[in-house]
């Protein structure tokens, strides 16, 4: 009975309209990011001083919750193979029901000492730590998702790897 309904993906219009709601009252709008907060910093945040990286030293990083759909186990198994080429280190920020079983994963790998767990940190502080990151990581999607942390990260005019799908093309 809705006048209109918005909603983040092609795909989610496509499964709202399934249920029998006419199509031409449904309107993707992609998630965006507030301009005024994530922009290119040129004073460097202090970050990189506070987990003592020296300058020079790859950062690689991905800002979310620790759940399945983001497939931080593919971008640990990828950064294990990147430490030990390099001097670099991984900023996994946020937390979740499978931030263990990450920190496990790292040490298994014998990268520990190179992954970062800020835990989860205020909204505030997330530009922050995007300044302090050299490539900004979003390793997994679905069909259905607009991830906020993508625009953030384009936002304050990072590299940004990500998954090759719909709502991210």
């Amino acid at each position: 009975n809705a006048y209109a309904i918005v909603v983040v993906s092609e795909f989610l219009k496509n499964k709202i309209s399934e249920y029998g709601v006419d199509k031409d009252k449904i309107f993707v709008m992609p998630n965006a990011v507030d301009e005024t907060v994530f922009f290119p910093n040129p004073i460097k945040s202090e970050i990189k001083k506070y987990y003592a990286i020296e300058n020079g030293a790859l950062v690689i990083g991905f800002i979310g919750w620790f759940v399945a759909w983001h497939d931080i186990e593919l971008l640990i198994d990828v950064f294990s193979k990147i430490a030990k080429e390099t001097e670099a280190f991984l900023f996994l920020v946020g937390d979740g029901v499978l931030k263990n079983r990450f920190k496990d994963m790292a040490r298994e790998k014998g990268i520990e000492d190179k992954v970062i767990f800020p835990g989860a940190i205020s909204y505030e502080d997330i530009p922050h730590y995007i300044d302090s990151m050299d490539i900004c990581v979003v390793p997994g999607s679905n069909e259905y998702r607009s991830p906020i942390k993508l625009f953030e990260y384009m936002a304050m005019a990072k590299p940004v790897v990500a998954p090759r799908c719909k709502p991210i093309e």
